[in-house]
């Protein structure tokens, strides 16, 4: 799944999850990060970055017990391309920075930059955009 992060926009490519509720991709600095063919997200160069404080209660979110993943959470803008093929940009959108990722566990890991969790939880994409979209609901079309 295709999706930007930050302002200006940097291309994250995702795995869709519908078990998992958090979005995270690889950040620098990442020390001890999977390889990946695309550049890392580099939140210090984004404008709508902003650090979730320890004591958020964002911040009480789980990983993912299937990827070993260190994780610093952030608040940034995340934007889609419609139907129409024009931007829609998300603002304040808690996403996950990795900084210490073991690897996806999939077959082409080094093509996937992280996860978009569409579960139910309150920090899935679809939870976070319904204010957006007028309550819990989210489609995508997946292409070759």
């Amino acid at each position: 799944m295709k999706l930007s992060i930050g302002t200006p926009p940097h291309d994250i490519y995702a795995v869709a999850d519908t078990g998992n509720t958090l979005l995270w991709t690889q950040c620098e600095p990442c020390p001890c990060c999977y390889k990946q063919k695309n550049p890392k997200f580099d939140p210090k160069k984004s404008s709508t970055y902003r650090l979730l404080p320890c004591d958020a209660p964002e911040c009480n979110v789980e990983n993912d017990p299937r990827f070993a993943i260190t994780i610093t959470l952030i608040w940034t803008t995340v934007t889609l391309t419609s139907t129409s093929g024009k931007p829609i940009s998300f603002k304040n959108i808690v996403f996950g920075c990795g900084h210490n990722n073991t690897e996806m566990g999939t077959a082409s890991p080094e093509n996937e930059m992280g996860v978009v969790g569409l579960s139910f939880g309150n920090l899935s994409f679809v939870s976070q955009i319904a204010p957006y979209v007028g309550g819990r609901k989210f489609s995508h079309c997946f292409v070759p």
